[in-house]
């Protein structure tokens, strides 16, 4: 397929035409967006914090899951983090199935994004990182009028099955619903730069596992240079955002433009983007994800990686 043809084909939503298998009755009323509009979000937020707590005290495995967790995000598997953890995964897992949370939170940092639009003759990149409700920031910069192109999406996945796939699905599908589009992974690098180079704006993960070696957190991990190359290639500003948790509320944080002009190639753009992050690692531990160990490339995340559930 040309890539122009594949660039067309972007813009046709896709996230609904994949099935679903093994959808119990539970698993359909759970994932029903009906279901989780019976309690408001302040409610339903608070109920899922109380649920955590129980998991932890009445649930061994997810205890145990929480320690293993702990063990690889911090070094050491201290109980009363692990339990902050598990009650963190338990408000996250709810607020996933409310988009309408997300829509109206507050970008601090959005009128740098803004301004780097305006001032660049490509696109721009958004860098964000798996921590905290990650999907947040594409609601909110959606519902302000923008249109974001992410990396993934289930193209060319026929089916998925039970609740993670019905979660999936769903989280696709909003993200369409937005206005956004996603970019199917495998060969996804010459539509990513062709976006850009006509102006779009992509959002990318920085801490997707590769071969590049660097320094999280004070660990040893390997990350893709993919994010840096685009940015070399076509003058892309790269401004680093995240989304996270504070107390009852959900912020969304747009940090200062990075140009990579100021870059002499992938590699040093890459680390000076994972140094410009890692705070967050070191700051909001419990609102990691799972998926970081698999950056990781130290002895303790080889030890965990086969063992916690994503």
């Amino acid at each position: 397929m040309s890539l122009e043809r594949r660039l067309d084909e972007l813009e046709q939503p896709k996230a609904h035409l994949v099935e679903l298998t093994g959808q119990t009755l539970p698993i359909r009323v759970y994932g029903s967006a009906w279901f989780h509009r019976l309690l408001p979000d302040p409610v339903a937020l608070r109920l899922a914090a109380l649920r955590g707590r129980l998991e932890w005290f009445v649930v061994p495995r997810r205890r145990a899951e929480a320690l293993e967790l702990a063990g690889a995000i911090r070094g050491e598997a201290s109980p009363r983090f692990a339990r902050r953890r598990l009650i963190e995964d338990a408000v996250r897992a709810e607020l996933q199935w409310r988009p309408g949370a997300y829509r109206g939170i507050s970008v601090e940092g959005y009128k740098r994004f803004e301004a780097a639009r305006a001032r660049s003759s490509a696109g721009v990149i958004l860098a964000n990182l798996h921590v905290g409700p990650f999907l947040g920031l594409v609601h909110a910069v959606a519902a302000r009028g923008a249109k974001l192109y992410l990396p993934g999406g289930t193209w060319g996945v026929p089916t998925v099955d039970g609740l993670r796939g019905r979660w999936i699905a769903t989280q696709n599908r909003w993200v369409e619903e937005a206005g956004c589009r996603w970019v199917p992974v495998g060969g996804s690098y010459p539509v990513l730069r062709a976006l850009l180079e006509r102006g779009e704006t992509c959002l990318m993960a920085v801490d997707v596992p590769g071969e590049l070696e660097v320094e999280l957190a004070g660990r040893p991990a390997r990350v893709r240079s993919g994010i840096a190359r685009l940015a070399l290639e076509t003058g892309s500003p790269i401004l680093p955002v995240v989304t996270l948790r504070r107390g009852w509320r959900f912020v969304g944080m747009i940090g200062e433009p990075i140009d990579p002009a100021g870059f002499d190639d992938p590699a040093t753009l890459t680390r000076h983007l994972v140094a410009v992050h890692a705070p967050v690692f070191l700051q909001e531990p419990e609102q990691v994800h799972a998926h970081a160990i698999d950056v990781w490339d130290d002895a303790l995340a080889r030890v965990t990686r086969p063992k916690v559930g994503r």
